[in-house]
């Protein structure tokens, strides 16, 4: 009797990892299907509203043109940080799928836990952590490009807003001065957009693995609790 409930207590908890197993999968892959939907809209939309917005002029109404690259900011923006959190979470379910996998002891491992290495494209550095061929470096270089072209309109529409009141400033746009500074800050915002998205990234796969191993920890210690 005490053989058969052992092993029935087993069997009950083999399932109940296996179910768990399957709603972390199941969740990982929703939440990769709705990042890869939402990279799919962004860019798609945005290359369409700035095909438009060229194709008025830019000088003919900037201030249309500035409401509408501040709405498109504001809406690539929020999504970004939305995706930043999906993200997040990914991380966390890996890990928790990576644990379960050792639970489960599959012969020829699992889909968290036998992922091919990142190709890395730069050593490893104290800001970027090393800029290695992920999903994630794709998603950042994406939202950064979308991003500082928003900013690129917000700004070429309010120079030309201040172009209509202010003589010095026709006399810098003639000489390519206000173009010229124009693109700068633009190249500046997608590389600091860049650089706080890849921080978040590296934050995030950090605090994962750390729940993971307090996690790791928890369990080994209740297991030596009941073993006395």
């Amino acid at each position: 009797m005490g053989k058969q409930s052992d092993l029935q207590d087993k069997d009950s908890y083999d399932a109940k990892v296996l179910k768990d197993y399957e709603e972390v999968w199941n969740s990982f892959r929703m939440l990769a299907d709705i990042r890869f939907k939402l990279l799919a809209l962004v860019p798609t939309v945005s290359a369409v509203a700035f095909v438009f917005i060229t194709s008025q002029g830019l000088h003919n109404q900037p201030d249309a043109i500035l409401g509408l690259s501040v709405g498109g900011f504001l809406v690539t923006l929020g999504i970004a940080v939305y995706n930043q959190r999906n993200s997040q979470l990914m991380s966390a379910l890996r890990q928790r799928g990576c644990a379960l996998e050792k639970k489960l002891n599959f012969p020829l491992g699992g889909q968290f836990s036998q992922r091919p290495d990142p190709i890395k494209f730069v050593p490893s550095g104290r800001d970027f952590g090393g800029i290695e061929g992920t999903h994630d470096l794709g998603l950042a270089l994406i939202y950064s490009v979308v991003v500082a072209s928003w900013v690129f309109f917000i700004m070429h529409s309010l120079s030309f807003l201040l172009l209509l009141n202010d003589a010095q400033l026709v006399s810098l746009a003639g000489h390519g001065v206000i173009d010229a500074l124009v693109g700068l800050v633009t190249v500046i915002i997608a590389a600091t957009f860049f650089t706080y998205m890849r921080r978040i990234d590296n934050a995030a796969a950090k605090s994962a693995r750390a729940q993971y191993a307090k996690a790791q920890y928890a369990n080994l210690r209740d297991a030596g609790e009941e073993s006395q």
